[in-house]
């Protein structure tokens, strides 16, 4: 009975050995299972981050290529970033020209309006370390490290739980810094992200580089515009008041402040006085004068030395007098001194430049050269200006010898320019007509030099004989001035002064438009004068009943826009002669 009893036993011995190998075999076969599946779901997984790695860098890169504005491509670069690091907030911060503080230059998440409004010093907090040391850091704890400064944090409620930082680095040195706080699942940023955040760095470098040669490229080529501008303008034209007015909006524009000021030297009283003035306030500034040698434009007139000051509030030389009296804010100021052959003229002034931009030394010595340019013009003006005087003069002289030989019309032509002048700056015409519409006026009457005095002085009324020798001064005078270069264009106002806008005038019989302008504005302003001047067959209208008479004939003998106008600027005043 033991026998058959030990042959089963052993039998189910060898059944249970292979139960357990069984069991063992099935323990590694699922353990197996379960590392494969990891490992699908790793390799899914990294080829899922691996693919938007990829398509995140590539939107990076095609944003380098944009031509976009720097700011812009920053801002999608961000975004591209958390949205690749699965971040809440993130900014680029770069360095100053100083060197010493970081600024934002872009900012996103939440509180980013808020964390614009600071700076951070350079060796302060973790972007500050970071840019002072050159080196990446990761602070999954940023407020157990001592690096970590709390103060901006805590002024706008955000605070950080982990935080990566990398330097922006151009040619070996650093330029800024992205910062990247607060995982959105909360996990610790680890060196891959590290890694990924240096090498699109480089990217980010490249594209604030590229602004940076574009932004140059554009500077000089606006300087190189605003120097032919100013030189055309000096060239092209005589007028002060044009040069100095087109410099000086010139100036504002490229230097991009808020106003811009040209002060000339009053030589007998030592003063400088405001003769352009572009901005806010600007015609309240006009009326200040600055004593040379007092306020930072004093100190430039009398050290003949061009001057950049930052903050005017923390300079001893700020004239503070000027503020006051304008109401304007003046906080930094560029001011360079206006020069011809060492002889001072005045000072140029370019202040608060718009954004609180940093002005550089090019932006001085573009300046410093508008400066002489206009210097030039200045002395161009003001020698073109004492031969006008001069020539004016002259004319005058020989206007007033014509108008003696016949003592009833003493005055009259002085008389008839003043008006037409009048007339002309009511029609808004500009000031190069209205100096040829002056310069016919006083010589609309030049032509009765070829008349004899014995007809200009009968005390009777003329016969039809005698008034037809009358009636050719207006073409003798025009011949006479069309052989003068500079007078040539003046001499069709001469020939149809007497032109009716009817067409029953002199010389011609020309009507309405026909008439040169400058002819239907002194028609009336001659027919007025005579009217109101004694003559020895009668006295003169009275000035009411004159204005009554041009406007019973305008648009018959007078243009009615020419009349109109007349009638407008004597009742402001603009002409005072009459009775």
């Amino acid at each position: 009975m033991t026998k058959p009893k030990t042959i089963f036993s052993r039998e189910i011995k060898a059944i249970r050995k292979i139960a357990v190998s069984l069991e063992e075999d099935l323990s590694k076969v699922q353990k197996r299972t379960r590392e494969r599946e990891e490992r699908v779901k790793l390799l899914y997984n990294s080829l899922e981050k691996v693919s938007l790695k990829a398509e995140v860098l590539q939107e990076i890169s095609d944003l380098v290529g944009l031509d976009l504005d720097v700011d812009e491509v920053l801002s999608l670069i961000m975004d591209s970033i958390l949205k690749l690091m699965k971040t809440d907030a993130g900014s680029i911060l770069l360095l100053d020209k100083s060197g010493e503080k970081l600024t934002f230059k872009i900012a996103k998440g939440e509180k980013a309006d808020e964390v614009k409004k600071f700076d951070i010093k350079v060796g302060e907090g973790i972007a500050g370390w970071v840019a002072e040391n050159n080196q990446s850091v990761i602070a999954p704890h940023p407020k157990k490290d001592k690096r970590f400064k709390s103060e901006i944090a805590e002024k706008i409620g955000y605070l950080p739980y982990n935080i990566l930082a990398a330097p922006l680095v151009l040619r070996k040195r650093v330029i800024g810094v992205v910062e990247l706080i607060n995982t959105l699942e909360k996990r610790c940023f680890t060196k891959e992200d590290e890694d990924l955040l240096v090498s699109i760095n480089n990217q980010i470098a490249i594209v604030i580089e590229n602004a940076n040669l574009f932004s140059a490229l554009v500077r000089k080529m606006s300087e190189k515009t605003v120097l032919s501008e100013v030189s055309k303008t000096v060239n092209s034209t005589i007028s002060l008041d044009n040069v100095l007015d087109l410099s000086m909006r010139l100036v504002k524009q490229v230097m991009r402040v808020e106003a811009s000021s040209l002060l000339l030297l009053d030589k007998e009283k030592n003063e400088l006085v405001f003769q352009v003035a572009l901005g806010k306030k600007g015609e309240a500034i006009k009326e200040i004068r600055i004593p040379v040698g007092k306020g930072i434009a004093g100190w430039v007139a009398e050290t003949g030395e061009k001057l950049y000051i930052k903050d005017v509030n923390k300079d001893e030389r700020f004239f503070k007098t000027a503020d006051k009296k304008s109401g304007f804010i003046t906080k930094s100021i560029i001011c360079v001194p206006l020069k011809v052959k060492d002889r001072l003229i005045g000072v140029a002034q370019a202040i608060n430049p718009i954004g609180g931009k940093e002005v550089s030394q090019d932006d001085i010595e573009l300046f410093s050269t508008i400066g002489s340019q206009m210097a030039i013009a200045l002395e161009n003006a003001s020698l073109y200006k004492d031969l006008e005087e001069l020539f004016f003069s002259t004319i005058s002289t020989l206007v007033a010898t014509i108008d003696a030989k016949d003592p009833y019309t003493h005055g009259h032509s002085q008389r008839v320019m003043e008006y037409s002048v009048a007339v002309a700056e009511e029609l808004e015409l500009p000031k190069d007509e209205i100096k040829e519409i002056k310069l016919a006026a006083l010589l609309h009457d030049i032509g009765k030099i070829g008349v004899d005095e014995k007809i200009l002085r009968k005390t009777a009324r003329l016969t039809e004989d005698e008034f037809s020798v009358i009636k050719t001064h207006p073409g003798i005078g025009a011949d006479i001035v069309s052989h003068l270069k500079q007078l040539i264009t003046v001499s069709p106002g001469i020939r149809h002064h007497h032109e009716r806008y009817d067409g029953k005038g002199y010389p011609a019989g020309l009507a309405g438009e026909k008439i040169p302008l400058s002819a239907r504005i002194i028609a009336v302003c001659d027919t007025f004068d005579a009217m109101t001047s004694d003559r020895p067959y009668r006295k003169g209208l009275e000035t009411k009943v004159a204005l009554l008479e041009i406007e019973k004939f305008s648009a018959v003998q007078f243009d009615k826009t020419c009349a109109d106008a007349f009638l407008r600027s004597y009742k402001k005043g603009k002409i005072t002669s009459g009775k």
